[in-house]
């Protein structure tokens, strides 16, 4: 058995332990002391602060999860102390809920009171710190945290007024196409690999970043698919990504973007056809590994850029006497959502499409209302009452 301390862990108490194949390796269940081992004992004692340490060491999530969880729990740490874990309870919960919209200072703003959305994600985030803290036990079945109970789940819910889902209309996404095809760059390639993006984004419903980490072979043009799928970090070919809710997926591919991407594959050899070559080049030539906001994000420039279209699609609207499109690049994944419920697919079919965990998300978040066809469909069907 090896044991060696952590300076990281080391600073708030806790022993880094690195053991054998034979040993369990995820506890720090174990230290050395005067060249004994005994066992550290967990309890009533844990700390809100020592619990978001141990989430974040021990809970596989990407960096923006844990940097969620880290800021709703430092909230809860200055409306109620850095009390023990387990004497957090539902009441407390409900005050503090209250405390977020009233008295909690917005990190980014320095404004005091936070918006209901972000209410609800502090909560949200909260939750499942403490979620992920249950579910730790000890060989005689307790929570090594103390907790009996999760207490948010039998807090009162946080409830906001939904926002009305945003997307592009046919006509709208025509001209995002359009200007896309006629946008000139200094890499003449990037004119073709804008326009197939859009098009992934709007017929696939790929988020960017599955977009800019996607690779040639994880494009199959035999049959019409585009794959989403997790990999290891391999120097010098590639990096380690993952989407997000770790969710994989096979996406088909309509006839204009699979002749797009065929077209993308003549002018563009390297592996990720959606970076510029020396982008890639140089990620791949960096000696340590690249951290998370990189590799989620490794293409520059990719919301100016899109601006940059967008706003070459107004001009050419306000010269034809038609409103100006808003919106970003996240709102062509939405738009997906809603043509394929528009055009009766069933709803498990678009949560399968976009990959989302749960259908409630699919259809409050990505799945907008027509309000003429709404009202043209609810007529006819009135209509047709005999009375």
């Amino acid at each position: 058995m090896v044991v060696f301390f952590d300076k990281r862990i080391a600073q708030w108490g806790r022993a880094s332990v690195h053991l054998h194949s034979s040993c369990d390796p995820g506890r720090l269940g174990v230290v050395r002391t005067s060249g004994r081992v005994r066992e550290r004992r967990y309890g009533m004692d844990e700390t809100l602060s020592q619990l978001i340490r141990e989430y974040e060491m021990f809970h596989r999530a990407k960096a923006r999860t844990h940097e969620k969880a880290r800021g709703a729990i430092r909230h809860l740490i200055a409306f109620a102390g850095d009390l023990p874990a387990g004497q957090t309870s539902p009441a407390m919960v409900n005050r503090w809920e209250v405390w977020l919209a009233m008295t909690a200072v917005n990190a980014r703003t320095g404004k005091v009171g936070l918006s209901d959305y972000t209410v609800k994600t502090t909560v949200g985030a909260a939750a499942q710190v403490f979620g992920w803290a249950l579910r730790q036990k000890g060989v005689d079945g307790r929570c090594e945290y103390g907790l009996a109970i999760n207490p948010f789940r039998d807090a009162d819910p946080v409830r906001v007024d939904e926002r009305a889902v945003r997307w592009y209309r046919e006509d709208e996404a025509r001209d995002i196409l359009d200007a896309a095809s006629e946008t000139a760059w200094r890499d003449p390639t990037k004119t073709l690999a804008w326009y197939a993006a859009i098009l992934m984004a709007l017929q696939g419903g790929l988020r960017k970043n599955e977009i800019t980490n996607l690779r040639w072979e994880d494009v199959d043009l035999d049959a019409g698919t585009v794959l989403i799928r997790h990999r290891p970090d391999c120097p010098g070919e590639y990096w380690a990504w993952m989407s997000k809710g770790k969710h994989e997926g096979s996406v088909p591919m309509g006839d204009v973007l699979w002749a797009a991407m065929s077209r993308l594959k003549e002018v563009r050899t390297w592996r990720y056809p959606f970076l510029m070559e020396c982008r890639y080049r140089d990620l791949l030539s960096r000696p340590w590994p690249l951290p998370e906001l990189i590799r989620d994000n490794p293409a520059n420039n990719w919301t100016r850029e899109f601006n940059r279209i967008l706003a070459r699609a107004n001009r050419k609207r306000q010269a034809a006497g038609q409103g100006n499109v808003t919106g970003d690049f996240h709102q062509l994944r939405k738009t997906a959502g809603t043509w394929l419920a528009e055009r009766g697919v069933p709803e498990h079919y678009v949560q399968t499409t976009l990959r989302h965990a749960s259908a409630d998300t699919t259809r409050k978040h990505y799945v907008g209302t027509n309000h003429r066809q709404c009202e043209q469909t609810v007529r006819a069907a009135i209509n047709a009452v005999a009375l």
